[in-house]
């Protein structure tokens, strides 16, 4: 059986805030954080991220990708995450990993940010491949909590470091240790702002100093799709500093258009029609790119 202890109640939300009275009990001595990462609209988990917590400490942090069934993924899915098929082709299925995860959180009290999401991912997966069902004591869930604001506003809020957002592991972390910060403020009525995540900004950035030789120097590249070596914004401020220029849409102008997994079909169908009309673009997939810098 599975225990969510809070309450909606003692939270308003106005625009782009929270006001919410923090909870007065103080943090559980031991419990563990669990975070998931699904595939698909069917909420197959692709990955999961424990974080053990003893006495305000964390003990133990357990990560596993996990290969969905057919290896199947939706692009919103991938597009948050950025974990694709290629990712998980080869790593082991839920049932192979459900015994660790289940030894980790039976008869514990389980942590999660959005715990309606994270369990219900969990249960998904029990249901399609028949496990049968797991006890925990209690789960807190940090979301409800913080009155529905998102990790990330709420990890700015009480200054916890986030590594690397929607990963398993890491937002499983923030999760114990944003309550570990909001349980040393028991009572206290606060104020969560909306905060928008910043990313590198490639849009009008011109490289100053680019390599001698750079191939991409002078040369004009769109970006479509999820990568599995870099996130997109990165990659696209690494190729302005190479020398190139970036843009969102395919012209006539476009030299490259370098596509990931679940690339955009009508940037796809353009670049090809460029090509067939005798245009200079070339289709460059991810190992193309790669072997390229």
């Amino acid at each position: 059986m599975i225990k969510i202890t809070n309450e909606l109640s003692r939270f308003s939300i106005e625009d782009r805030s929270v006001t919410v009275k923090l909870p007065d009990e103080p943090a559980p001595s031991h419990f563990v954080a669990l975070d998931v990462e699904t595939a698909n609209e069917h909420l197959m988990v692709c990955q999961v991220g424990i974080v053990e917590v003893q006495d305000g400490e964390v003990v133990s942090r357990r990560s596993f990708l996990i290969q969905p069934p057919e290896n199947k993924y939706s692009y919103f899915c991938v597009r948050i995450h950025g974990i694709t098929p290629g990712k998980t082709a080869g790593c082991p299925f839920f049932p192979d990993v459900w015994p660790e995860i289940r030894d980790a959180i039976a008869g514990k009290t389980v942590v999660c940010h959005n715990a309606g999401f994270d369990l219900a991912a969990i249960e998904a997966d029990l249901d399609y491949y028949q496990l049968g069902d797991v006890e925990v004591d209690s789960v807190i869930c940090t979301c409800t909590e913080l009155g529905m604001m998102d990790l990330y506003s709420c990890c700015c809020f009480f200054g916890v470091q986030m590594e690397r957002h929607h990963d398993a592991e890491s937002d499983a972390e923030a999760a114990a240790r944003l309550l570990l910060a909001y349980s040393s403020r028991r009572g206290e009525v606060v104020t969560i702002y909306k905060k928008t995540e910043k990313k590198r900004e490639w849009k009008g950035r011109v490289a100053t100093n680019p390599p001698e030789g750079s191939p991409f120097s002078g040369k004009t590249i769109v970006l479509s799709g999820v990568f599995s070596r870099w996130e997109r914004d990165d990659l696209a401020v690494m190729l302005v500093d190479l020398g190139a220029k970036v843009t969102s849409s395919v012209s006539g102008k476009t030299d490259y258009l370098v596509i990931g997994e679940f690339p955009g079909e009508s940037k796809l169908a353009k670049a090809m029609a460029l090509q067939e009309s005798g245009g200079k673009i070339r289709i460059l997939k991810e190992d193309d790119l790669a072997a390229m810098l």
